[in-house]
């Protein structure tokens, strides 16, 4: 197993302040992504360094309405592994990233959901997410695109319910019936995304390594995360962005 002894965080900072990226209507999730890389990566201005771990910080105003009364922030955690540290390591950073003490609600997009993938894999995720929620950091948790067998699965299995699941349109015209009508008897609600299978390219990991000056560096996705705060009387969004956690070698 690979030691890295070098961590590099990416917060992208609001999209919302970015007025390139919001004139953007119809682009996909990964380009999004990409061009709020681009924008965070044009606007750092030194290497905060904590320790080992370098962070690069787009612009980002604090909200204006940062008490928890009236604001509701969600996160979607795409995951590279299994590990229940690697999701919370995922939760904390974002937590601190948007100044919030709880997340109302976590959705994560484990490496393997496919028809044949074991709910043994997915238990270390899972009892961690259960953690967050007994600890009142996180409020309500969710999964996305995993079948009604495995999701079925999860959901007797598990001591705290996915009260989400998130289905891929490009993947699925029509919810199974058979899904339906879990979802209907046990108050599960089905959302649908658009977000591509392969979210992060190696380029973009390339423009962050050359960025911070470790080009050559041998590095693993650990996770990505994207966040989205809303004030919950106007449905506006006040935040918007993506959190990328690397670990490098030197």
């Amino acid at each position: 197993m690979a030691v890295y002894s070098r961590r590099i965080i990416v917060q992208t900072g609001n999209i919302i302040d970015m007025e390139d990226q919001i004139r953007l209507v119809g682009q996909s999730s990964s380009e999004e992504l990409k061009g709020c890389v681009k924008s965070a990566l044009n606007q750092w201005e030194k290497q905060e360094e904590l320790g080992d771990v370098v962070v690069v910080q787009g612009r980002r105003e604090p909200l204006l309405h940062n008490s928890a009364r009236g604001i509701s922030t969600t996160a979607k955690i795409f995951l590279c592994d299994n590990s229940g540290d690697t999701v919370l390591d995922a939760v904390k950073t974002v937590m601190k990233n948007v100044d919030r003490q709880c997340i109302e609600s976590v959705i994560v997009a484990p490496p393997d959901v496919s028809d044949d993938s074991p709910l043994q894999d997915l238990i270390p995720t899972w009892r961690a997410l259960e953690g967050a929620v007994h600890d009142g950091i996180v409020s309500h948790i969710g999964i996305a695109d995993a079948s009604y067998r495995l999701f079925k699965e999860l959901y007797e299995w598990a001591e705290v319910k996915p009260s989400t699941l998130q289905i891929n349109v490009d993947d699925c015209c029509t919810v199974s019936e058979p899904m339906t009508e879990f979802a209907r008897t046990h108050d599960v609600q089905i959302l649908t995304h658009s977000d591509d299978h392969e979210m992060l390219d190696e380029d973009v990991v390339s423009s962050i390594l050359g960025r911070v000056g470790a080009p050559h560096s041998s590095c693993r996705v650990r996770w990505l995360a994207r966040h989205r705060t809303i004030h919950t009387c106007f449905g506006l969004i006040l935040d918007k962005g993506y959190t990328i956690a690397l670990d490098c070698d030197d």
